[in-house]
C-alpha cells in the first residue's frame, strides 16, 4: 500500500489569499467598466442636455404644434416644454414665419444642432402677428416719420412684424394684432401709425428699466388710436407693456386701457380694468379702473377722471 504523505497547513492556507485577491480584480474590473459606462451616459444627459445645442426651425404654412413635435421631439408627448423654451404661451401663436429653437434634450438624435445653411444671413424672429385685418393696413421696414419717405406693402391676416417695423391702418380700416411671445393683444384703429420698439434700447424708458419685467414689450403710436389687452397682471407690479406717444409714456402692468393722438400734440388715455401709469414732463400719474387722463404737450398728465361710458374709438 502506497503511504500518502500529508501537505504542509501553509500550502492550504495560500487558497484563501489567492481567492481574495481574483475576487478584488474581478470587483475592480467591474468597478472600472461601470464608472466608464456612466461617464459616457453623463457626457451624452449632458451633452443631450445642453441648452445650447439648439436646431433651429423655421415655421412653415399648415404646420402645427402635434405634426413639429412628432417631426423633431424624441418624445411628442413634450410638446408643452418646447412651448416653454420658446416662450410662447399659447400654441394657437405658433404661426407661418416664426423660428423655433428646438433643444438638444428634447430633439431627435437624427436631428443635427447646427443645419447646413447655403446663405449665412441671420434674420430676426417676428415680434407679433396680425389675426384678423379689415381694410388696407401696410407696413414699411424703412419708413421715416420725420420726412414721410418710405416703401408700404399691404398686408393681410397672418402677416408678421418685425422690432422697428412700422404699421399704418388707411381710412375706415383696422389691424387686430398680437406679440407672439406674451399674447398681449392691441385693435389699431383707423388712420394709425404705430410701430413696435425695444423697451431695451429706448432711451425714453431708461427711467423704467428696474420696475419692467425681461420680456416687456413697447408700442410707439406716432398717430392714431388703439386699445390694448395685457391678461394677466404682473405679480411684481413690474411693467409688461409700454405704450409710447409724441407727449406721453403709459406703463402697463395687466391692464386694458385704450391710447388716443388722434389729435396732434395731445394723448387721451383710459384704463378700463386694471391699472396704468401715464408719464410725462418728469411726472407719473397713476390711473386705475374706470378712470382716464390727458396729456398736452410741454405739460404733465391732468388729474385722472372717472370715464362716462367705454369709449369705442373710431
Amino acid at each position: 500500500m502506497q503511504e500518502i504523505t500529508p501537505r504542509p497547513a501553509a500550502e492550504f492556507a495560500i487558497l484563501p489569499i489567492f481567492l481574495g485577491m481574483l475576487s478584488y480584480f474581478v470587483l475592480s474590473i467591474f468597478v472600472i467598466l461601470l464608472v466608464s459606462v456612466d461617464s459616457s451616459y453623463s457626457l451624452y444627459a449632458q451633452e443631450k442636455g445642453s441648452h445650447d445645442d439648439v436646431f433651429e426651425y423655421k415655421v412653415k404654412k399648415n404646420d402645427t404644434l402635434s405634426k413639429i413635435s412628432k417631426q423633431f421631439l424624441e418624445e411628442p408627448g413634450r410638446w408643452k416644454e418646447l412651448l416653454k423654451y420658446n416662450e410662447i404661451p399659447n400654441p394657437s401663436l405658433i404661426r407661418e414665419g416664426i423660428t423655433l429653437k428646438i433643444p438638444g434634450y428634447l430633439r431627435k438624435d437624427s436631428i443635427p444642432a447646427a443645419p447646413v445653411q447655403t446663405v449665412v444671413t441671420p434674420t430676426a424672429n417676428p415680434e407679433a402677428i396680425a389675426e384678423f385685418v379689415i381694410g388696407t393696413v401696410e407696413s414699411s421696414k424703412d419708413f421715416n416719420p420725420a420726412t414721410t419717405a418710405g416703401k408700404w406693402a399691404k398686408i393681410a391676416k397672418n402677416a408678421v412684424f418685425l422690432t422697428d417695423e412700422w404699421i399704418r391702418t388707411k381710412d375706415k380700416s383696422s389691424l387686430h394684432f398680437a406679440f407672439i411671445k406674451t399674447g398681449i393683444s392691441f385693435e389699431v384703429r383707423q388712420n394709425s401709425v404705430l410701430r413696435i420698439i425695444s423697451s431695451n434700447k429706448t432711451q425714453s424708458l431708461a427711467e423704467y428699466k428696474n420696475d419692467t419685467v425681461e420680456n416687456a414689450k413697447a408700442v410707439q403710436v406716432s398717430s392714431g388710436s388703439l386699445e390694448s389687452s395685457v391678461r394677466e397682471k404682473d405679480k411684481g407690479k413690474k411693467y409688461k407693456l409700454f405704450v409710447v406717444t409724441p407727449v406721453a409714456i403709459v406703463g402697463v402692468r395687466g391692464t386694458e386701457f385704450y391710447v388716443d393722438s388722434t389729435t396732434p400734440d395731445k394723448s387721451i388715455v383710459g384704463c378700463f380694468q386694471g391699472e396704468l401709469d401715464v408719464g410725462a414732463q418728469g411726472v407719473v400719474v397713476h390711473v386705475p379702473a374706470g378712470f382716464g387722463t390727458s396729456v398736452e404737450k410741454g405739460k404733465k398728465p391732468a388729474t385722472p377722471t372717472p370715464l362716462p361710458d367705454r369709449v369705442e374709438i373710431q
